[in-house]
C-alpha cells in the first residue's frame, strides 16, 4: 500500500508527464509548420539532448534536493511561454536547446531523491508504478493534444496551457518532507554492480543512438505520407 508521501509522487509523475506530451510529441511537426527543413529538424533532436546531457554534467555537484526539481519544472514550464511566439525554425531550435540545458538541473536532484527517498525494499515496486502513473498521464495528454492540435492548429493556448500545468505539477512536490540521508546510509557500488551498470549504460547509449537516427522524421514521415 502506497503511503502518503509516495502517492504525491505518483500525482507529480502524473501531471508532468500531461504537461509533457501535449506539445512535445509534436514539436517537430510545429518545426515544419514553421518552415524547418530536414537538416533543422534533426537539429532540433540533437542539439537539446546534447545540451541535456551538459545540463546534467555541470549541475550534478549542486542539484541535490526536491527544490532543484522545482526549479527545474518550472524553467522548463516558462520556456513554453516563448515557444509560443516563435516566427522561425532556428529559433525554435534554439529555445529548445536552452530549455533542455537549463531545466536539466533538475534531473540528478530528481534520480538521486527517488534513491535516496525510497525504502530499498520498495524501490523496484514504487518506480514501476511511477512509470505507470507517467504512462498513463502521457498517453492521455498525447491523444488530447494530438486531437487538439490536429483539429485546431498550433494555438498559442495549448502552449500556455502546458506553461500552466507544468507549474501546476509541482504542487504536490511542496506537499513532500524531504529527509536528509546520513552519508553512513549510502553504499557505494560493488565491482560487480559497477561492470553491471556500465554494461546497461552501454545498451542505452546504442538504443538512443539507433533510435535517433531515425525517430525524430518519423512525425514528419507519417504527416507527408
Amino acid at each position: 500500500m502506497a503511503t502518503s508521501e509516495e502517492k504525491k509522487l505518483m500525482e507529480f509523475s502524473f501531471l508532468t508527464a500531461v504537461a509533457q506530451n501535449f506539445v512535445s510529441p509534436l514539436i517537430s511537426i510545429y518545426a515544419l509548420f514553421l518552415g524547418a527543413t530536414n537538416q533543422i529538424i534533426g537539429m532540433l533532436s540533437a542539439f537539446p539532448t546534447f545540451a541535456s546531457l551538459c545540463g546534467q554534467i555541470l549541475f550534478i555537484r549542486i542539484s541535490k534536493g526536491l527544490k532543484f526539481v522545482i526549479i527545474g519544472t518550472i524553467s522548463w514550464s516558462l520556456f513554453w511561454i516563448f515557444i509560443a511566439n516563435v516566427k522561425d525554425p532556428v529559433t525554435l531550435v534554439n529555445l529548445i536547446t536552452a530549455q533542455a540545458f537549463i531545466s536539466a538541473i533538475g534531473t540528478p536532484a530528481w534520480n538521486a531523491f527517488l534513491v535516496s527517498f525510497i525504502p530499498e525494499k520498495r524501490r523496484g515496486t514504487l518506480t514501476a508504478e511511477l512509470n505507470i502513473f507517467s504512462s498513463v498521464g502521457g498517453f492521455i495528454s498525447s491523444v488530447i493534444g494530438g486531437y487538439l492540435i490536429n483539429t485546431f492548429g498550433f494555438l498559442k493556448a495549448f502552449f500556455y496551457a502546458v506553461a500552466i500545468f507544468g507549474i501546476i505539477s509541482i504542487l504536490p512536490l511542496l506537499r513532500i518532507h524531504e529527509k536528509k540521508i546520513k552519508k553512513s546510509e549510502t553504499k557505494k557500488l560493488r565491482n560487480g554492480d559497477r561492470k553491471k551498470l556500465i554494461a546497461i549504460t552501454k545498451a542505452v547509449i546504442f538504443l538512443n543512438f539507433a533510435v535517433g537516427i531515425a525517430g525524430p522524421m518519423m512525425p514528419i514521415f507519417l504527416v507527408k505520407n
